[in-house]
């Protein structure tokens, strides 16, 4: 009775190796569940750090159109040397220059910067938002940074997109109403439009973006 006690205590090899294997499933369950885990918690991450990219750009996207400033130059042009006034605004619907107050870069050597808004082609064949500015520091300073093609180093603005088209709400007037245009280019007056608009396409989603212009009369003639 004693011997038979003796065997019963221990376990069979088929009971040793189904322990063995349960504790193997078990085991690898949980490191797929923390490997999971933890990928998504780096796409979680990867994803925010995105959006606050996004938001950080347009937000001093933002902040620099608000201080756009009106800025009057006179330009001697043609063989009679016929002075010009050329208000320091132009629009289209793939550029945007324009003085400004405050640099996209924080910078605060001058008191007045070019910001020159270009939307470029990639590599991809995708369209892309590209900053640059150019520190202003008197009239022929704005005369050339107007002529001045957009350098290629400037600085991606959200995400690319098929199509990126810029747009200009035009105050209303006696002759029509409000609403948005493709070209702004003021002549003798100092007016601007009352908000820039950024519309990104991709695919069959369009996304627009308005940035209120806040109007500094600072008139500044030569």
């Amino acid at each position: 009775m004693s011997r038979n006690r003796k065997n019963s205590a221990g376990f069979t090899l088929i009971e040793v190796v189904v322990a063995i294997t349960l504790m193997s499933l078990i085991m690898l369950t949980l490191v797929m569940g923390l490997r999971i885990t933890a990928n998504a918690w780096h796409r979680g991450e990867q994803k925010l750090e995105e959006h606050a990219r996004v938001f950080t750009g347009t937000d001093v996207v933002a902040q620099q159109i608000s201080s756009a400033a009106v800025r009057i130059v006179v330009e001697i042009r043609g063989t009679d040397k016929t002075p010009v006034k050329v208000v320091a605004f132009y629009g289209s619907p793939s550029e945007l220059r324009f003085t400004t107050r405050r640099s996209w870069r924080g910078e605060r050597s001058r008191a007045e910067y070019m910001a020159d808004y270009s939307v470029v082609r990639d590599a991809q064949g995708k369209q892309q938002l590209v900053i640059n500015e150019m520190p202003l520091t008197d009239d022929d300073s704005v005369l050339r940074a107007l002529r001045l093609r957009a350098p290629a180093n400037g600085e991606a603005v959200g995400d690319p997109a098929d199509r990126i088209e810029l747009a200009y709400f035009e105050p209303a007037t006696v002759e029509k109403p409000a609403g948005w245009v493709s070209n702004w280019e003021p002549k003798d007056g100092a007016e601007l439009p009352l908000a820039v608009g950024v519309q990104w396409t991709r695919g069959n989603q369009r996304q627009q973006t308005v940035f209120p212009v806040a109007i500094n009369h600072v008139v500044k003639v030569r």
